[in-house]
């Protein structure tokens, strides 16, 4: 019997046997199982990934690990594979199959130290930020020159809003790391502290030393980021525009160019920017929202139900959706204000990026709740940060705190 499949935003804290068996595209939860009627029968189509050239060398890790199946580096390469490919295509199978080739040592108190590190990524992308702090805490004690996790634990704290630790971290890698990578890191830590003009300023120097990949992918996306606090539109764009002709799948970059987009309501380019990305929860909310606004009500009606069959599926499984996904959901496409309002509290007791507190603020204007707005701004104040986006959501409730 097939079990129905998990959608792509489902990987909690499930066993990697569980997540191998349930973490596939997405049904309705009134489809909880299904029997093929012929053995030949295609259940699934997998990815284009799984069958490009990283194919060959994922059978061949998986090959050697099965003949030394005790054989720590096979067991991290192959793991780190499975991460990474995990990231680029939003496919919380991949993430599964990572924890499957650690599982010897996956609930060891005291793995090996690339293992540790493995760990990490994958309770990073658990929002287990806790578990993943203390796991690469004990890595960099153990190791203080461990780049990889100094750049992960500055990661994870910047996404919780917590940036002494974060710029604490980024001073630790640049004692072990490229300074250009070390400057990416204190970059983002800028951008969360009010100082995103310098912030910006950096990376146009640093964009020398990176011509492609990943890296000139990153440094783009924080230097938009940078723009847009900054209320530079233009040059937002071109920083976006440039990190989009990295052939690299980044699903944030996405997002953020997704809700830049929407926030200069144009909508019918946010539709054909994510036009192939309606198995990503995440940015398939943001074509709803677009098709809702170019009151394209067809549209917006699918994608609205699919999204419904996500969070439905993913309860029916006792777990939740990611709150701030939720809540920008129920304020957009629902409109419960009430509902979304505690969606968007409970998402910033988890983790607090701007992103999370203009939810926050917008539910909390939107439920004429001053409290909250005053107690976000006042957090906001107490960081440095600034930000006009957040400013204009502040502005009314007699602060000001991000200007």
């Amino acid at each position: 019997m097939a079990k129905a499949a998990r959608p792509a935003w489902c990987f909690g804290a499930l066993s990697a046997a569980a997540v191998l068996v349930i973490c596939a595209s997405a049904v309705g939860a009134e489809q909880a199982y299904y029997t093929p009627v012929r053995a030949d029968e295609v259940l699934e189509r997998l990815p284009r990934s799984m069958t490009d050239t990283d194919g060959a060398l994922i059978k061949r890790l998986h090959q050697q690990l099965d003949a030394s199946p005790e054989d720590v580096s096979l067991a991290v390469s192959l793991a780190t594979l499975y991460i990474e490919k995990g990231r680029t295509q939003s496919d919380p199978r991949y993430f599964g199959y990572a924890q499957a080739a650690l599982a010897p040592w996956w609930q060891a108190v005291a793995p090996p130290v690339p293992v540790r590190v493995a760990r990490a990524e994958i309770a990073q992308w658990q929002h287990a930020f806790d578990q993943a702090i203390a796991d690469l805490l004990a890595v960099v004690r153990k190791d203080s020159r461990n780049a990889r996790a100094w750049l992960l634990l500055a990661n994870t704290y910047l996404v919780q809003g917590r940036t002494h630790k974060a710029a604490a971290a980024c001073s630790a890698l640049a004692k072990t790391a490229n300074q250009s990578i070390a400057s990416l890191c204190y970059a983002g830590v800028m951008n969360r502290t009010g100082r995103a003009a310098q912030s910006y300023a950096l990376l146009q120097v640093e964009q020398r030393q990176f011509q492609s990949g990943a890296l000139l992918q990153w440094l783009l996306t924080t230097q938009a980021e940078a723009a847009l606090m900054q209320g530079h539109a233009a040059q937002a764009e071109r920083a976006f525009a440039r990190a989009m002709t990295t052939p690299r799948r980044d699903p944030y970059l996405l997002a953020a160019y997704a809700d830049f987009l929407l926030d200069e309501q144009r909508y019918a380019e946010v539709l054909a920017l994510l036009r192939r990305e309606d198995s990503d929860q995440s940015l398939l909310l943001r074509s709803a929202i677009a098709a809702k606004k170019l009151g394209d009500e067809s549209r917006a009606r699918k994608y609205r139900e699919q999204l419904r069959a996500y969070f439905s599926a993913e309860r029916s499984r006792g777990g939740q959706p990611h709150n701030r996904e939720a809540a920008l959901f129920e304020l957009e496409l629902e409109g419960d204000g009430e509902q979304a309002l505690r969606l968007a509290r409970a998402n910033w007791d988890l983790q607090r990026e701007p992103i999370d507190a203009r939810i926050l603020l917008r539910a909390a204007r939107a439920r004429g709740d001053a409290d909250t707005v005053a107690a976000v701004g006042h957090w906001l104040a107490a960081r440095g940060m600034q930000d006009v986006r957040l400013s204009r959501l502040l502005e009314g409730a007699g602060l000001e705190t991000v200007r």
